[in-house]
């Protein structure tokens, strides 16, 4: 049945990923039921746990980013073992599992087929950067806050005035940070504390709203079971402008520690982190003291609850946030809370909620349901806007490889400028090679910007996007896609390969990335890590974009060293636009920045 769910006044719901997937017999791929699939990995407090249907399939929701192992078993059957199976932020994995019969030659499987690498079926269209990526390859300059690393997605360009999404307006976009909504003053918020960021562009589910243009999510580390840290800093001691000299140039350094570690194995973790950051120009100094304290805490099976604190004190923009998210499955019924406050330095605060249910059924297939309701109040000196959303949405499964999304979406604006709207979204995915290997997906939807306080009133606009992925080789995919949202579009060709083993690559191009031309942003991403001892690796990274009468190429090399088998010593040396140019007016110019780490 469908569920429904009612706002507590205090964050949208959260952002976990999604495994489902289904257990057949090898040779015959009959399905198998009652196969029990067991989750575990270093981001999950204790073990998850599915059982399978009569049609042999299976779902893991709720799943923090991370590398798990899973353990399947039935009986009759010999047991098999998929490991090293990439979780990422809002992604929804479809494995196909296969079991040998206990009384049939051979040894249980260890994970030889290959994995997924794309979110399949699934008419979202969702990109991701996780940490390991961060470490390779130079994002951002001075301030190497988790914004700036979401410009090693294709379809991002990053902007003085914000994320630029094709087909769409940076101002379009919201940006949250464990489930808070701190659009329009994030919190300079080091990428040592965040774990993954994720766009979600396109054409996004009903239960995501307040946006026409992208979402922009950030997920900060956890604990574990092993106690982990590190202390950093970080140096740019000059810029070389050859193209313009005389001018205006920069220096930054920052400095910190980070903590995580178990209070109670598989109940209670912590986390904490602290970085100072100082960035000194001709205009004056600004510091920035950045900070992030975060609890995990497993009070039951089937139960998790986080409670997190961040922000950037000191003399420039920026926030202080608080967040705390539940997940919960009662008696079959998975229930979602978040609740998050936002306190913009510049002036502004907003206190969030939410609360949403979800279940699963077979009609005709297999559906996800799910329904919820979220409150925010924003207030900005004496005005004050409240928002108001409920959504109800089905994801069915039609046949193994075809998914049909629909829902609908409620909103509605009180306070600077009364205004609401229906919202329905619909989108069909269909995998190709049938083994979550590919995709080719539509989707349409309307969506509601709300208006800013004092600020231009709110609109509606329609969504349309198209395309399709397909996994060539091992994790390397490629893909196309194309999206319109009200009179602006964008087209976004990629080929790459996440990080795995010892090296990642990533070749695209994406157009309409300006709101007034068909603006074009060609990149390339890619590292190698080389193990050149048992306790030493060198590795290399690089990022080159250009386009629109720009170009910018950055440069990394690192060396990394096993003091002992607990402590490790990490050096990198960053060229920071290495081909000085400066097309636009602002522009920083050919710059050098060292760093060091101290990690165990």
């Amino acid at each position: 049945m469908l569920l429904c769910g009612a706002a507590l006044l205090a964050a949208p719901p959260s952002w976990a990923a999604a495994l489902s997937g289904q257990v057949v017999e090898a040779g015959t791929g009959r399905p198998v039921a009652g196969a029990t699939v067991v989750a575990s990995g270093e981001a999950l407090q204790g073990e998850r746990r599915a059982r399978s249907d009569g049609s042999g399939a299976f779902e893991l929701p709720n799943l923090p980013p991370g590398a798990i192992s899973l353990d399947v078993g039935a009986q009759g059957y010999q047991s098999s073992t998929r490991e090293n199976v990439a979780i990422h932020l809002e992604s929804k994995l479809f494995l196909r599992l296969e079991l040998l019969p206990a009384d049939q030659g051979g040894v249980a499987m260890r994970g030889a087929a290959q994995l997924p690498a794309i979110s399949a079926p699934s008419s979202e269209a969702v990109e991701g950067v996780a940490r390991d990526q961060t470490e390779l390859i130079p994002y951002g300059r001075e301030r190497q806050s988790f914004g700036e690393a979401a410009a090693a997605l294709p379809s991002v360009g990053v902007e003085p005035s914000g994320l630029r999404i094709p087909g769409a307006a940076p101002e379009q976009s919201r940006t949250y940070v464990d489930g808070v909504d701190v659009t329009g003053s994030p919190p300079f918020l080091s990428q040592r504390f965040v774990e993954e960021i994720s766009v979600q562009r396109g054409v996004a589910a009903a239960e995501f709203g307040r946006a026409t243009g992208a979402i922009v999510h950030a997920e900060t580390r956890s604990g574990g079971n092993q106690f982990h840290g590190s202390v950093f800093g970080s140096v740019l001691p000059f810029e070389l402008s050859r193209s313009q000299p005389g001018a205006a140039l920069r220096y930054a350094g920052q400095g910190g520690f980070e903590l995580g570690g178990p209070i109670q194995r598989d109940r209670l973790w912590f986390y904490g982190g602290f970085a100072p950051e100082t960035v000194a120009t001709a205009a004056g100094t600004v510091t920035d003291l950045q900070y992030l304290g975060k609890l995990s805490l497993r009070p039951a099976e089937g139960q998790s609850l986080s409670l997190s604190a961040f922000g950037d004190p000191g003399s420039s923009a920026g926030s202080n946030d608080l967040s705390l998210r539940y997940f919960g499955d009662a008696v079959g019924m998975l229930l979602e809370g978040a609740a998050g406050w936002h306190h913009a330095r510049a002036g502004g605060d907003r206190t969030e909620g939410a609360l949403s249910a979800g279940s699963f059924a077979q009609l005709f297939g297999h559906h996800r349901l799910k329904a919820g309701a979220d409150l925010a109040s924003e207030t900005l000196g004496s005005a004050q806007q409240t928002l108001l959303a409920a959504f109800a949405q089905d994801s069915w499964g039609v046949f193994d490889t075809v998914r049909l999304d629909a829902g609908l979406r409620y909103e509605q604006q009180r306070g600077a400028g009364d205004d609401s709207a229906l919202l329905p979204r619909l989108g069909l995915s269909y995998d190709f090679t049938g083994r979550g290997l590919s995709r080719l997906y539509a989707a349409w939807g309307r969506f509601f910007q709300p208006s800013a306080l004092g600020g231009a009133g709110s609109r509606v606009d329609g969504a349309f996007s198209t395309g399709a992925e397909y996994q060539l080789y091992r994790d390397l995919v490629a893909s196309i896609d194309y999206s319109r949202k009200g009179s602006l579009d964008g087209l976004t060709v990629a080929v790459g390969k996440r990080l795995s083993e010892n090296y990642l690559l990533q070749l695209s191009y994406a157009t309409g990335l300006s709101a007034t031309s068909l603006g074009g942003l060609f990149k390339l991403e890619a590292a190698y890590a080389y193990e050149w001892t048992p306790k030493t690796t060198v590795s290399l990274g690089t990022a080159l974009q250009a386009g629109s009468g720009r170009a910018g190429l950055d440069l990394r090399a690192a060396l990394r060293y096993a003091l002992t088998p607990t402590y490790q010593l990490a050096l990198t040396a960053d060229l920071l636009n290495a081909l000085d140019r400066q097309a636009g007016a602002g522009e920083p110019p050919l710059a050098a920045r060292f760093a060091a780490a101290l990690s165990f």
